[in-house]
């Protein structure tokens, strides 16, 4: 049995993780939780713990401390990353640390805590016996042409250049810039423990672009277990057909899907859903029933669609990340009658905003 140790500074985030994961399943049991580093430290002086499931941002002692810490005093634990921050920066320097792997909180849903779990779990049993995949490692990449040193893709500017030109979306949709991803990650070989958690981030960010979320969590389960640059490719390169499959981007001449594109980044990219499609037709240089026509031919859904499911997808994860009340939440995510916000949440989850935040968290 794998003893588990939760460390994070919001109850309801530690009590909703032992809640909603299936932890008996792979083998684990946790022995405890609590608020801080130093709470951490003390409890395993006293309380045997195999792995360690740690938030970066925290008063007092961060979470980095704690990893720095339990390296020194017990090396033979292992631990995993807990983080609700979008700047894939926290997670690069955990992994430099030698982090397992890393789980953003509030990107968690129901349908991927198995593969999650099960990813961690097979990367503690590979910590243990000493054949965790190492930066670099020659086995991911096979015969590929290695240009660089052997850490050179693990380095700051090769793995900001890297979250770059993925978060860009342009390889998605246009061939050359997806070319220039895949040599960019030939040429400079990261560790596929970096590579492999910063498309599944990707995709769950951006998960209105990809479908359902049991095809999102299907997809990041086989990405999490990839274990060569062939299959890794062949998985991304799936994942490119299915969104073209249901788009008519290849009809658009580069300057049309770029600018579509640009749009879509946008609506991501902000906090409070503050822009209106007119505001988004200029961004893309489009009239706004051209760009209309344009966003449904390339997203196959209507912009007033894809926008629903983005605010949808934002509020599910303030709801479990947060104990705001729900007006709170409507109006983060552009509602300004929390009526109209439940009934819609009803109407396209199943249930209203309460209902699901109680049935998730104790």
């Amino acid at each position: 049995m794998i003893k588990a140790l939760i460390v994070d500074d919001e109850k309801i985030v530690r009590k909703g993780l032992i809640s909603m994961m299936p932890w008996a399943k792979f083998d684990m049991e946790i022995v405890g939780d609590v608020p801080s580093g130093q709470k951490a430290l003390d409890l395993m002086r006293e309380q045997e713990v195999d792995l360690l499931f740690t938030d970066l941002i925290m008063p007092e002692m961060s979470g980095f401390e704690l990893i720095k810490e339990v390296k020194i005093n017990h090396p033979s634990v292992g631990f995993v990353v807990l983080t609700c921050h979008e700047d894939f920066s926290y997670a690069k320097e955990a992994i430099r640390l030698g982090a397992l792997d890393y789980i953003v909180k509030n990107d968690l849903e129901v349908e991927v805590m198995d593969d999650v779990l099960e990813r961690v779990a097979a990367k503690y049993q590979a910590f243990m016996k000493g054949d965790l995949r190492q930066n670099g490692s020659g086995s991911f990449y096979g015969t590929q042409a290695r240009v660089e040193s052997a850490a050179a893709g693990d380095d700051s500017a090769s793995l900001d250049r890297l979250s770059e030109l993925v978060f860009k979306m342009r390889w998605l949709f246009m061939d050359r810039e997806y070319r220039e991803l895949t040599d960019f990650i030939i040429r400079t070989q990261p560790s596929p423990d970096v590579l492999i958690p910063l498309f599944c981030q990707f995709v769950l960010e951006n998960s209105p672009l990809f479908g359902p979320s049991d095809m999102t969590g299907a997809w990041i389960a086989r990405m999490a277990a990839v274990h060569s640059w062939d299959s890794f490719e062949e998985h991304l390169a799936e994942l490119r057909e299915g969104l073209r499959g249901r788009s008519a981007c290849e009809q658009y001449p580069e300057e049309i899907t770029g600018g579509l594109v640009k749009a879509i980044r946008f609506m991501h990219e902000q906090d409070h859903f503050d822009y209106t499609q007119n505001d988004l037709a200029d961004l893309a240089n489009m009239s706004r029933s051209y760009f209309s026509i344009n966003f449904k031919a390339v997203t196959g859904k209507s912009f007033s669609e894809y926008s629903r499911d983005l605010r949808l997808a934002r509020a599910k994860k303030l709801l479990l990340q947060t104990n705001k009340p729900i007006y709170w939440i409507a109006e983060q995510v552009g509602f300004k009658d929390e009526r109209y916000f439940s009934k819609l949440f009803l109407q396209y989850v199943g249930e209203l905003p309460s209902e699901f935040r109680n049935r998730k968290m104790p």
